[in-house]
């Protein structure tokens, strides 16, 4: 009898038949896709050694939002190690909006920086960086608000938040605030009203902006006519949330670049009430101008 000589793959007479083989596992790959599935929480995982790793964007966000710094935020002006750190946590996100506004942001207050000296003379070099700063820092906010973060990127906002206004307060316009408080022998001077032609600002009267405007000089301001660098500046709003947006929003400003100058911001009773007074005037007499508006 004869055989047929087997064909290839296939045993020789008498071997053992090989088991099926076995298709490789699908676990690793089912197991790495459920994993990016949860990156929409805001976190993503690692699948190497059980890491789990939160994007340095959302970090960012998170930390801003409970008042921490981000990285390499020393207070003062950024050195060439803070930017590059600070910039990094940012640019190392997955997240499209908080990399492009949170590098964006950084570089801007670096290129400012590096372009004023922090002298009064400055203040016109740094106009030019005004409009990027604010776009960015409010693409940043909102990219965060995207994660479920509320940040203010003011600094102790919690501390100059009003109380709530006692139930039937008088709306006081701006002529009304810059009277009582010159009233209370603060040592004001020049005081004016402001109006469309005379607002430095073009704010008055425009959406969004203030219904009525008053400044004053006070000892130790020094500065261009009608601007708070004089000493003290009111502006009414309509909404004490309108108010409030714009107390933040001067802040976030000064915070990104110390060489805009400081302020003390205080609230009428009624909230709609900003009383913005110089850095440049001395603490002792601010406490006294705090004081004057809780007792308007």
């Amino acid at each position: 009898m004869s055989y047929a000589p087997p064909q290839p793959g296939q045993p020789y007479y008498g071997e053992p038949v090989p088991a099926p083989a076995r298709k490789p596992s699908k676990w690793p790959w089912i197991a790495l896709v459920a994993a990016l599935v949860f990156a929409g929480s805001g976190v993503y995982f690692l699948y190497d050694r059980n890491m789990i790793l939160k994007d340095s964007g959302f970090a960012a966000c998170e930390a801003m939002a409970k008042g921490e710094k981000v990285a390499g935020n020393s207070g003062g002006k950024l050195s060439e190690a803070d930017y590059k750190k600070a910039r990094g946590v940012f640019a190392d996100s997955r997240y499209d909006d908080i990399r492009d506004h949170g590098t964006k942001l950084i570089d801007v207050v670096w290129q400012m920086q590096q372009a004023t000296t922090g002298k009064p003379e400055d203040g016109f070099a740094a106009l030019a960086y005004l409009q990027p700063l604010s776009t960015h820092m409010a693409g940043l906010t909102s990219a965060c608000a995207d994660l479920g973060f509320t940040v203010k990127l003011t600094p102790d906002a919690k501390a100059d938040a009003p109380a709530k206004p006692a139930a039937g307060a008088a709306v006081k316009d701006a002529k009304a605030v810059i009277g009582g408080l010159k009233a209370a022998n603060l040592g004001l001077t020049n005081v004016a009203v402001q109006n469309e032609d005379t607002d430095p600002n073009n704010k008055l009267g425009r959406p969004g902006g203030y219904t009525s405007r008053a400044s004053a000089d006070l000892p130790g301001g020094d500065g261009e006519r009608f601007t708070t660098d004089r000493g003290v500046v009111v502006e009414v709003f309509a909404t004490a949330d309108l108010a409030q947006q714009r107390s933040d929003y001067i802040k976030g400003l000064q915070s990104g670049s110390p060489m805009l100058g400081s302020e003390w911001h205080y609230r009428t009773a009624d909230g709609t009430g900003l009383v913005r007074v110089s850095g440049k005037v001395k603490p002792s007499l601010a406490k006294k101008v705090e004081k004057a508006v809780a007792g308007l």
